[in-house]
């Protein structure tokens, strides 16, 4: 069993979920790279698919564009980069590491098979009824995938793992940080705002450029994460310091010229 930590490092970006015992590998979450972004971005074509900013951050983000995103994510990495999934993002917010100002997606709730989009919601909890899930089910992006049909999208959501997957009791108690619904399908998010939305948003297909995705959860090695600091480190202090440093040595000439002005006119 992985060891929790759920520590953010120092003044950084990197937050650390746990550490399997097992393989010494981490799982932790970090910003989105501009390549990832740009790549996955390229992959996206249902309705006008998704944008990238210069940082990699995705934006016109929708519920049934962030799963098929975020199996292209996980396809072009091996499985080892993802989508936060919903605990991930609740503990990246406690840590203050999720922006305010944007819409985040984290997946779906569904809590029976009524509306809103009742054809995906009754689908959804047959297979709740097949698997042995207790409703409500929390599914993140890392749960899910699209199957092509559906008479309002064109496409429906399939749960197809359980990792990210909340049900029951457990689910419960996860909505009580939520604004909730009582029936159907909803998207699941996290507002503009900064609160936990599991009702209002209905449309599993609606997006503005505040829609964003900017962060990932990965996994890797006790080195990857030291790079990853070391990178970190370049960015938010190296580059300060040798600005500093020009500051400095300006000054230290300025310092100079005056004494040398001065001793020139006393000595007229």
């Amino acid at each position: 069993m992985a060891k929790t930590i759920n520590q953010r490092i120092a003044n950084t970006k990197l937050y650390v979920f746990s550490r399997d015992p097992a393989t010494g590998l981490f799982t932790y979450s970090r910003p989105i790279t501009p390549d990832e972004g740009r790549d996955v971005a390229g992959q996206i074509t249902i309705n006008g698919g998704l944008g990238a900013t210069n940082e990699g951050v995705l934006y016109n983000m929708s519920t049934l564009k962030g799963i098929v995103a975020n199996r292209a994510l996980m396809k072009q990495t091996g499985g080892k980069v993802w989508f936060p999934t919903i605990s991930e993002g609740l503990s990246l917010h406690d840590a203050g590491l999720l922006p305010k100002g944007e819409l985040m997606d984290f997946g779906i709730v569904v809590y029976n098979g009524g509306n809103p989009d009742k054809e995906i919601a009754q689908a959804l909890t047959e297979t709740a009824r097949q698997k042995g899930y207790a409703l409500p089910i929390l599914a993140s992006f890392t749960s899910l995938d699209l199957n092509i049909g559906g008479e309002r999208y064109g496409f429906t959501p399939v749960i197809v793992s359980e990792d990210g997957l909340i049900t029951g009791t457990d689910a419960t108690d996860t909505l009580k940080r939520f604004i909730t619904g009582d029936s159907g399908v909803r998207r699941l998010c996290r507002g503009r705002l900064g609160d936990w939305d599991a009702g209002w948003y209905v449309d599993l297909d609606g997006f503005g450029e505040y829609c964003r995705v900017g962060r990932v959860s990965a996994v890797g090695s006790e080195k990857n994460l030291r790079e990853l600091v070391s990178s970190q480190i370049e960015q938010n202090y190296n580059a300060q310091r040798r600005k500093l440093e020009q500051q400095m040595q300006s000054l230290r000439e300025q310092e100079r010229e005056c004494v040398a002005s001065a001793e020139k006119v006393l000595k007229a």
